[in-house]
């Protein structure tokens, strides 16, 4: 009885500490260390009105992960703010399982290597895997701009879009 108590206890801590486990074997991705550093980076350009990409979703952890985008050292000025507007859609094994639009900004990260306020990363929008609570492998996301963002071309040519565990929450 003990040990039932014991193991009960236990679990409903890990199951506050990590607020996304369904079912036991997530247990252990949730307290293993985990690295931070982005998981996908790839060139992408946000002003050219139907550029498209797809990106296979093979991510180490059942996570909150955010999709951003980066110039590099160049940064983005404080009074950035994405005004394009984005398709999201999510495929397990090829087929369309969830799609969405993004049309702002998130979160904006500051920057430390620059004098004044520069931006490192924009977060465009958050999603969680087990995507739907049920998809986690075979998944790939194909991005779409759907309307681009008509001032980024001024920060640079070396945007890249940035996919990793959350940082911002």
């Amino acid at each position: 009885m003990k040990k039932f108590l014991l193991l009960s206890a236990i679990m409903a801590f890990l199951t506050v500490s990590c607020t996304r486990i369904t079912d036991i074997s997530q247990i252990v991705d949730c307290c293993e260390k985990k690295d931070y550093q982005p998981q996908i980076i790839e060139d992408f350009r946000l002003d050219v009105a139907g550029y498209s990409k797809i990106l296979d979703l093979n991510l180490s952890y059942m996570e909150r992960y955010s999709l951003s985008i980066t110039n590099g050292e160049i940064g983005f000025p404080e009074k950035y703010k994405f005004n394009g507007k984005l398709k999201l859609q999510f495929f397990y094994k090829n087929k369309l399982v969830r799609e969405r639009q993004v049309v702002e900004q998130e979160v904006a990260v500051y920057g430390t290597k620059r004098k004044g306020f520069y931006f490192n990363e924009i977060t465009l929008t958050y999603f969680d895997l087990p995507l739907d609570r049920k998809y986690k492998d075979n998944l790939s996301l194909k991005v779409t701009v759907v309307e681009p963002d008509t001032t980024i071309s001024e920060f640079g040519k070396e945007l890249k879009i940035v996919i990793g565990v959350n940082k911002h929450e």
